[in-house]
């Protein structure tokens, strides 16, 4: 997910693999600037949210 956001330009840091407040951050800003702040209590906003993120990407450099 974070080598996804990073390729989409909602990530920075270095890609670690783990969920933390930078990934949440990267998250709520792909939903912001894609999907308008879509409700992410709501699973089908977050399953719209995460096929967006899910195609494969090379991993950049960190």
């Amino acid at each position: 997910m974070q080598i996804n956001l990073k390729s989409e330009g909602f990530y920075s840091k270095k890609i670690d693999g783990y969920y933390g407040k930078n990934t949440e951050k990267g998250l709520k800003n792909c939903n912001t600037n894609f999907f308008y702040a879509a409700d992410l209590k709501k699973s089908v906003n977050v399953d719209v949210l995460l096929t967006k993120l899910s195609k494969v990407v090379t991993r950049p450099d960190d």
